[in-house]
């Protein structure tokens, strides 16, 4: 989940508080600690972990934010400007030159051993059909992306709702959605948590 104006920010507090989870995660909020840190006393949460934003003004970039109950364990083993750990919560580099960088990162983390869930915005497809609208995705950066997953022996836990997650908000042919989002976990967590379950909520 990301942030957007001040109108978007409220709807997304209410939609917080009606589903009330134990922890969320935001990406490209493009906020300091210092905004970050009000938005998560409104939403009522007791932990967290930022990384900042990049830039200023009107190029604000990236950001990433951990919030969860008091009564759950987060143990935080490390961070960066697009990665937050073990829980590996995901905005992936937008520009297809940098997207090796997102892969690279995910496939360091890789131990099968232990239970993984990496989920966010990846910024990237990995079938043709999670895009409708536009030309074809370059079949060599899906094919990359796929490779990635299935080295760290990860498998889309699916979904239900709407399939597309992003839209670039044009009209009629201009039109073009893709499912940019998605959970992605090993055998060792699907076995420990085997009634998970991913909705697309209404925008």
């Amino acid at each position: 989940m990301g942030l957007g104006t001040h109108e978007q920010l409220r709807g997304q507090t209410r939609l917080v508080k009606d589903e009330d989870p134990d922890i969320l995660f935001l990406s490209e909020t493009k906020r300091k600690a210092s905004a970050m840190e009000r938005i998560r006393s409104r939403l009522e949460f007791s932990n967290k972990l930022y990384v900042d934003c990049r830039g200023k003004g009107r190029h604000l970039s990236k950001g990433l934010a951990l919030f969860w109950k008091g009564h759950i364990e987060v143990e935080r083993l490390g961070s960066d400007s697009n990665l937050i750990w073990r829980l590996t919560g995901t905005y992936g580099f937008p520009n297809d030159e940098d997207k090796p960088k997102t892969r690279n990162c995910i496939a360091s983390l890789n131990n099968s051993n232990l239970p993984w869930l990496c989920s966010g915005d990846f910024n990237e497809i990995l079938v043709q059909d999670d895009k409708q609208g536009g030309p074809p995705k370059s079949q060599t950066l899906i094919d990359s992306f796929q490779k990635v997953v299935l080295e760290c022996n990860l498998k889309d836990i699916g979904f239900t709702g709407y399939p597309y997650t992003w839209s670039n908000n044009r009209g009629d042919r201009e039109n073009v959605q893709m499912q940019l989002h998605r959970f992605l976990a090993n055998e060792a967590w699907l076995t420990i948590f085997q009634w998970n379950r991913v909705r697309h909520l209404q925008r």
